[in-house]
């Protein structure tokens, strides 16, 4: 596909804003929104931010709501269901952002690289994404600490 000299000047602009601007942002596209959802799910104390137990209780809790058919994996069909009752929560737009995010995350436990993430996979590498998000090491996931995970995650 070749691009126009006037797209790839308008390209090259939004580029160079994001660029500028981006350090202004707390978060990347997608973070503060995954960041509440994750904070409406495993935050059970209703302080908007998730202790260690919390998270673990979340962890197992997501695990059995994104395994589908109970077969104790996780597939990349049952992920592509999230987006419908994500999108009831957030929007549809908003799912079409933030579901990727959670298959790429649900996938980078996937140790044994076999396409499926196991219960134990799931929970053994989620201990090790809690610790990286710990940013104050306080044993607790603030939002700003939960809207990181994309790029904690993925980057350090």
């Amino acid at each position: 596909m070749r691009l126009s000299t006037s797209k790839v000047l308008a390209l090259s602009a939004a580029a160079a804003f994001w660029a500028a601007v981006s350090p202004t942002f707390s978060a990347p596209p997608g973070g503060d929104a995954l960041a509440d959802l994750i904070i409406d799910q495993f935050d059970t104390s209703g302080d908007t931010i998730v202790g260690s137990e919390e998270w673990q209780y979340g962890i197992k809790a997501a695990f059995q709501m994104m395994d589908e058919d109970g077969d104790g994996v996780i597939t990349g069909g049952e992920l592509g269901a999230l987006e419908e009752p994500i999108g009831g929560r957030i929007g549809e737009v908003g799912a079409k952002l933030i579901v990727p995010i959670i298959k790429r995350v649900v996938f980078s436990l996937d140790a044994d690289k076999n396409g499926c993430v196991s219960s134990k996979e799931f929970a053994d590498r989620a201990e090790g994404i809690f610790k990286k998000l710990d940013a104050d090491v306080q044993g607790t996931l603030s939002r700003t600490e939960l809207a990181q995970l994309p790029v904690r995650l993925f980057t350090e």
